[in-house]
């Protein structure tokens, strides 16, 4: 709990500081877009956005997640992986694993790239020489593409959705809003992950 404690005072700090806006969000306007706020946490997805609607000279670009100056070693941040799976049920399973197998291959990888941005899951993504020309023409990616080394997913839980939203509450109330300590946030937050474990 020390480790998320210290999480939670340094992402606050950010918020006292200023360098993180408590964004409204608008159904009208992009707020960054917008420059209302000049920063904010993002993801891959954003470049197709900002790059289609953001006003003309507008300039933005991507920095790794900010961490206290005495932190040691890889910033690991939350990854959002996707799964392929064949059910039980198929019919041909045999035919749907030689389909997906082509999916999964670099060509593929590299494929599934040029069609929806999405980063694959990949140790030698940066390396390879295949992805090599779409980094080039797609520089802001090149920024995700060096962090998914050190992307973590979660575990399996069937109230994983409920989980997050309990963190996020005290997040919330801790970090933007500063209504609770570091403390008593995390043991506020650990307490009703716990009971929802208890109730599941």
């Amino acid at each position: 709990m020390n480790t998320l404690i210290n999480v939670f005072k340094f992402l606050r700090s950010l918020y006292e500081k200023n360098y993180f806006s408590k964004e409204r969000l608008s159904a009208r306007q992009d707020v960054f877009l917008a420059s209302v706020i000049a920063t904010r946490f993002t993801g891959p997805w954003e470049i197709m956005h900002s790059d289609n609607f953001k006003p003309k000279g507008f300039e933005y670009n991507f920095a790794p997640m900010p961490v206290p100056d005495n932190h040691v070693g890889p910033i690991y941040t939350y990854g959002d992986p996707k799964n392929i799976v064949i059910f039980n049920t198929c019919k041909k399973p045999e035919n749907a694993w030689q389909y997906l197998k082509t999916m999964i291959t670099a060509e593929g990888d590299l494929e599934l790239l040029d069609i929806t941005n999405q980063l694959p899951r990949r140790k030698d993504l940066v390396e390879n020489k295949l992805f090599e020309k779409y980094f080039n023409e797609n520089p802001k990616m090149k920024t995700f593409a060096l962090q998914s080394k050190f992307v973590r997913g979660t575990d399996a839980s069937p109230v994983l959705k409920e989980v997050f939203d309990l963190i996020s509450q005290q997040y919330e109330a801790c970090v933007v809003y500063g209504t609770k300590t570091p403390e008593q946030a995390v043991q506020d937050a650990a307490d009703a992950v716990d009971l929802l474990y208890l109730v599941e």
